[in-house]
């Protein structure tokens, strides 16, 4: 092989693809002459170099952090760049609240029947307020706590030793101790069997665990897998009727029954699926009213939300969950104004979010248009958050407002998503030179 055949075997050994690390692999050369959309995706995606997301103070989740019954656990568990993407003050030690056994077991080993049922309840209650992806792992235990109250005085006069190895450890029970042969055979029923067995047993203690039991069979086997708009269209009228007929026929029997919760979760999925709007949020807006259960809302909330599944108005949505929905809807020009002014009564943490979200609907289109008529939009430039005067330059730089728009952004740091458009801007203004961007 002579030199020059070496010399080229040694270029192609060497012509490697090199990437640097802990940075791009190129420079953004026309940052000054991006364009506002890019700029504004940019500001509300939170986009670095590698991956765009949606920005931590514009998801759905927001508003509600810190308020009563919330933590950080909530936010870990909807969003996976939680711990390094998080908001400012994130807790990555919060835990849910979860239901211990040990109370439970304690009392029914004592025999306590009472501190049995108090225990019992703060499972059912725990469980209720887990979301459901969390409280599916205490699944076997929140049954055993549904049980006992099924039957607590019947159970609580059974032979101590034969009731914990029977109900604890699902053991057969001995003969002749009809509470525990009961509660056996209730659990070990075969589903397509239950309507006969109920048949024959119609005082059973049971009859709500087992009605439920056919009822999630029933919607087991009747709706098909697959993507809710299409399940919707293969499912015939008459079946979603007698569905939601089952549901309401099991409330009207037993609606004061610990279970009745778990049969409104229920028939909000059915009507999910049916596309029923209006009562797929029903039972979530009903909870939260009573400010209880909230990470088991919240998370179904936001689920419904990333499905396009979004609630009508609705006396029941207090600031911040109207806050969370704001990224979602289309605000007319006098809704806009009266979302800002009622701002003004709420906590500052929520004014904040729910200003940052609406100067968000002023830096899209159509309401940018209409600067004139936002008679609330704020005249001043301020920075009670960098997201907010970010989206307050924004907005003012899409309704033409320049001079405003360089007023705001000059209170920003230079090192902004925004500092492009700052640039662009004094371009326009043609105060621009070489430097400008980082330093007028």
């Amino acid at each position: 092989m002579n030199r020059l055949h070496r010399a080229m075997v040694l270029v192609a050994l060497c012509a490697a693809p090199v990437f640097p690390c802990g940075g791009p692999g190129s420079y953004p050369i026309d940052a000054p002459l991006v364009t506002i959309d890019r700029t504004l995706q940019a500001v509300e995606s939170g986009q670095d170099d590698y991956e765009s997301r949606r920005r931590v103070e514009l998801r759905f989740l927001a508003p509600f952090r810190g308020s009563p019954g919330v933590n950080d656990a909530l936010w870990a568990y909807a969003y996976p760049d939680a711990v390094w993407n998080a908001l400012p003050g994130y807790d990555s030690s919060a835990s849910f609240v979860l239901p211990d056994s040990a109370p439970l077991l304690a009392a029914l080993r004592r025999g306590d029947g009472a501190a049995a049922s108090a225990a019992a309840r703060t499972i059912v209650d725990r469980a209720l307020g887990l979301p459901a992806g969390v409280a599916d792992a205490y699944a076997g235990l929140t049954n055993r706590a549904l049980e006992w109250l099924d039957d607590a005085p019947r159970l609580t006069s059974t032979p101590r030793a034969a009731f914990l190895t029977t109900f604890w450890r699902d053991s057969a029970p001995p003969a002749g101790v009809l509470p525990l042969r009961d509660l056996y055979a209730a659990r070990h029923i075969a589903r397509d069997s239950i309507a006969t067995w109920l048949t024959a047993h119609p005082a059973s203690p049971y009859a709500a665990a087992l009605e439920f039991a056919a009822i999630k069979r029933a919607m087991q086997t009747q709706i098909p897998n697959g993507w809710a708009n299409e399940v919707r269209d293969s499912v015939p009228a008459t079946t979603w009727r007698a569905l939601r007929q089952l549901h309401q026929d099991w409330l009207g029997a037993h609606a004061a029954d610990a279970r009745a919760p778990w049969v409104r979760f229920s028939r909000a999925r059915l009507a999910y699926f049916a596309g029923d709007t209006a009562q797929t949020w029903e039972p979530w807006l009903a909870l939260y009213a009573t400010g209880t259960h909230r990470p088991r809302v919240l998370s179904e909330m936001r689920y419904l939300v990333m499905q396009g599944m979004l609630p009508a108005e609705d006396a029941r949505t207090d600031v911040a969950l109207q806050a969370a929905l704001l990224t979602e809807r289309r605000l007319t020009v006098a809704q806009w104004n009266r979302a800002w002014d009622a701002t003004a009564g709420a906590v500052p943490a929520v004014r904040l979010t729910t200003q940052e979200r609406l100067l968000w609907h002023v830096a899209h289109r159509p309401l940018a248009d209409s600067m004139d008529r936002l008679t609330s939009f704020p005249r001043l430039p301020a920075v009670p958050s960098s997201l907010w005067g970010e989206m307050r330059g924004v907005a003012l730089a899409r309704a033409g407002r320049r001079v405003a728009a360089l007023e705001q952004l000059r209170l920003l740091p230079t090192d902004t998503l925004v500092a492009p458009l700052r640039a662009q801007l004094l371009l326009g203004e043609r105060r621009y030179s070489p430097g400008t961007w980082l330093t007028e």
